[in-house]
């Protein structure tokens, strides 16, 4: 399988729920068509953002193939197939070996701890299921608990068995060490941050792009960031960063809430405010925004242009 190299904002879609929290196709359909027309360069469906690990698999599924219907190969398309055993994510595998899709993503095994001899098989039994979609790391180890070292991540790119990673751990030492040994070793990987932060010294650094869950919400404000960074437009770039600034800032309408309800329900409130999905409703148990904190967030939208 030949490499494939990608570059710039893909985005991890949110999963807009219906009342009984089913995939609301509409709602999908209408936030795809929206990223796409505000420049994004790929999807990312079913991750932490979707709230993959609150939905069954087949709602799981079914989102990939509204995303596969919707995009029409516009841009491309990663499936997060992460599961709590390396079996199960077979299962989703088998099930997506044959569509038209640019990716896999994977996390370790979440729930059990897993070493790294683990890990390589992990990843290595998947490749050998989808030996012709490129397969990617996802390494977030404050929910899975688990980091696939550097180590296992060159081990596996030059087996061939990988060709990308986001690293949403926010560990900056980590991601240079992954940029270093790809250098030293001459191997292709496509290097991704799951994060909007260091947008402006990413590509710098030798990220590839950004996969952040505020391209959600703001879509073409983190695309023209990116740009910016890659022209050296220090002016479109620095107004670009403050509008992602304030957005993030948002986050404290969320009264009393958890990190990840504040983060995804002012995200998706803000697609809601905007027309663009029917409801905001998060996975049960996760508290969605309350009607008066959509409106304190409505006002500073539009209050700060971002509406």
């Amino acid at each position: 399988m030949n490499f494939q190299q990608y570059n710039g904002l893909v985005v991890p879609t949110i999963t807009p729920f219906t009342l009984d929290e089913k995939i609301d196709e509409k709602s999908l359909r209408n936030l795809i068509s929206f990223l796409i027309s505000e420049g994004v360069h790929g999807l990312w469906i079913a991750g932490t953002s979707g709230e993959f690990s609150a939905i069954e698999d087949s709602e799981r599924l079914k989102s990939l193939e509204i995303a596969i219907d919707e995009t029409k190969k516009r841009v491309p398309i990663i499936f997060n197939i992460s599961a709590t055993s390396t079996n199960l994510a077979i299962n989703l595998a088998e099930k997506v070996k044959l569509l038209e899709i640019q990716g896999i993503a994977l996390t370790p095994p979440y729930y059990f701890n897993s070493p790294q001899n683990e890990l390589l098989e992990h990843y290595r039994k998947i490749n050998a299921v989808c030996p012709n979609i490129p397969l990617w790391i996802y390494n977030i180890p404050q929910t899975v608990k688990t980091v696939v070292s550097v180590e296992t991540v060159i081990q596996l790119a030059k087996e061939g068995v990988v060709q990308g990673i986001k690293d949403s751990s926010g560990d900056g030492e980590y991601f240079s060490q992954i940029i270093t040994s790809c250098h030293l070793n001459n191997i292709k990987l496509n290097k991704f941050l799951g994060t909007h932060h260091r947008i402006d010294t990413a590509s710098k650094v030798g990220a590839d792009g950004i996969i952040p869950g505020t391209g959600n919400a703001i879509p073409k404000i983190i695309v023209n960031a990116w740009d910016s960074s890659i022209s050296n437009d220090v002016s479109s770039l620095n107004s670009a960063i403050k509008k992602i600034s304030v957005f993030s800032g948002f986050t404290k309408f969320a009264v009393g809430k958890g990190r990840t309800q504040a983060n995804l329900g002012i995200i998706k409130a803000t697609l809601e405010i905007k027309g663009i999905i029917e409801n905001s409703s998060l996975s049960a148990p996760l508290e969605s925004l309350t009607d008066q904190e959509k409106m304190h967030l409505e006002k500073a939208l539009k209050e700060n242009d971002l509406i």
